[in-house]
């Protein structure tokens, strides 16, 4: 397990490195491979034995005092609505047409579409993202608006547009493009 705890974070920066990946996903193992270690091997570490029952009766207490006290702002905050998102699937919902937008941006409204296949995931260049969708989403072939956000890549459009409208949907903008269609590229996940 030692063993682990020292190689796995070593192969996974040099992975990274090696593929050029920017997820930072993919380095998890560097936060809790060491982690691991002590847990299976808790006698690494020397604490007295009264000590120890202490921090863990401590630990114990504070966890249980701590997720009481969360427990009514999780609850408002679940219930609350988000009008960024009720903006942006009220929008799309009522446009009866075919947008995109990339991974992150689109996941949420997405989900809450009467039509899911409404948006399409794509990449900056607007080739089909597929990954975790209906890939019969992308038979539409074409989409005459994107919606994105604060952390929206740039975009590369395969054909020179301008937006006819900028829809502010708070946190997410709506690039419509009215009659102009934008040609999907190939699908990759």
């Amino acid at each position: 397990m030692a063993a682990l705890a020292w190689i796995t974070p070593l192969l996974v920066v040099v992975g990274a490195v090696a593929l050029g990946t920017h997820a930072a996903r993919y380095l998890q193992p560097l936060a809790f491979a060491p982690v691991l270690a002590l847990v299976a091997s808790p006698q690494a570490v020397r604490v007295p034995r009264r000590t120890r029952k202490f921090v863990m009766a401590a630990t114990g207490v504070l966890l249980v005092l701590a997720g009481t006290l969360s427990i009514p702002r999780l609850a408002s905050a679940a219930g609350a609505a988000d009008p960024d998102l009720t903006c942006v699937t009220a929008w799309v919902d009522a446009s009866d047409r075919i947008g995109g937008g990339q991974f992150w941006t689109v996941r949420l409204p997405k989900l809450h579409l009467k039509d899911p296949a409404r948006l399409v995931q794509v990449d900056h260049e607007l080739n089909g993202y597929a990954w975790l969708v209906d890939r019969r989403d992308f038979d539409a072939g074409e989409v005459s608006f994107l919606v994105e956000d604060a952390q929206t890549v740039p975009w590369h459009l395969p054909v020179p547009a301008v937006p006819d409208e900028v829809v502010d949907c708070g946190r997410y903008r709506i690039l419509d493009f009215g009659t102009v269609t934008l040609p999907l590229g190939p699908l990759r996940s």
